[in-house]
């Protein structure tokens, strides 16, 4: 059966299968939407037959990063064989991904335009004191440059969608939006002096870097790998199911396009199983890929 996620979204296809005890889905979309069925998935599974039902994706976003990574290819052209593909879907090996809660709590807030929103958001939902926002992380966690990167290619979508219509045309705007980030200094400088993290209990000791990417699978922006291939005795080879993170900084927009077309990788910071203790002293952008709040 085939559901259109515009009308009702994943919930009314999930609740159709909810009696059986075997099936498949095949989620044709970019790795917003997979993490959209993901968190419908984890709302009503608990009440199904199949509360873990295997998920194939069809990718036919822009980045694509999670088909990449689960041999999905990097991008639906139109030009597979559309019996094929559900063959693929039909005879594909199961294997497991690792999804992580993300909590993320305002710490100080001291001004008042500050203060009198976090109430606002506070009364919406009907409580006065906790202020914090749960995701599950299905990608990668961008904190700094990488974000605000990000930020301004959502708000420059969500002002004229019918503009972002090819891969080609959406990786386009991004490039010219990180050429006028070189130009113009970024309030991500020095973000290093200006955020402690903590991995596995231990406070990272940060070189200078504008950016963070917290890394659950290795495919970034479309395909980079910021981490690297290379063999490095102080940490384990990374995989999207050994229940660890990877942690990388970048030094700046220019080290962010180096790595973007593999001339570089990220400078690794740590890898583990919890990272925490982000303290922001200044306003910084963060992004989640791949999300479910």
């Amino acid at each position: 059966m085939v559901f259109n996620l515009d009308y009702g979204g994943p919930l009314s296809g999930l609740h159709c299968f909810r009696h059986l005890s075997r099936f498949k889905i095949l989620v044709c979309g970019g790795d917003g939407t997979v993490g959209w069925a993901l968190s419908c998935l984890d709302n009503v599974g608990q009440d199904a037959a199949c509360p873990t039902p295997p998920m194939a994706i069809l990718p036919i976003g822009t980045g694509n990063d999670l088909a990449r990574v689960l041999n999905w290819g990097s991008g639906y052209t139109g030009t597979e064989d559309p019996l094929q593909i559900l063959r693929d879907v039909v005879n594909a090996e199961e294997i497991r991904l690792d999804r992580w809660t993300v909590v993320i709590k305002p710490d100080q807030v001291e001004s008042d335009a500050q203060k009198k929103q976090l109430q606002i958001e506070a009364n919406a939902c009907n409580t006065n004191e906790d202020t914090s926002r749960i995701f599950v992380m299905n990608n990668y966690f961008g904190l700094g440059i990488d974000a605000d990167l990000n930020l301004d290619f959502h708000l420059a979508r969500e002002e004229n969608p019918a503009k972002f219509n090819s891969r080609i045309h959406n990786k386009s705007v991004y490039f010219k939006m990180g050429l006028r980030k070189m130009v113009n200094q970024t309030k991500c400088k020095d973000l290093h002096q200006n955020v402690a993290i903590e991995v596995d209990g231990r406070q990272l000791e940060l070189p200078p870097i504008e950016g963070i990417i917290v890394l659950n699978i290795h495919s970034w922006g479309a395909g980079a790998n910021p981490w690297g291939v290379e063999k490095d005795e102080a940490f384990t080879k990374p995989t999207h199911y050994d229940g660890l993170l990877e942690v990388v900084g970048v030094t700046g927009v220019v080290h962010m396009g180096q790595i973007f077309s593999g001339l570089r990788t990220g400078t690794r910071l740590a890898q583990g199983g919890h990272v925490g203790s982000f303290l922001c002293r200044l306003l910084i952008c963060c992004v989640l890929q791949g999300i479910l709040e």
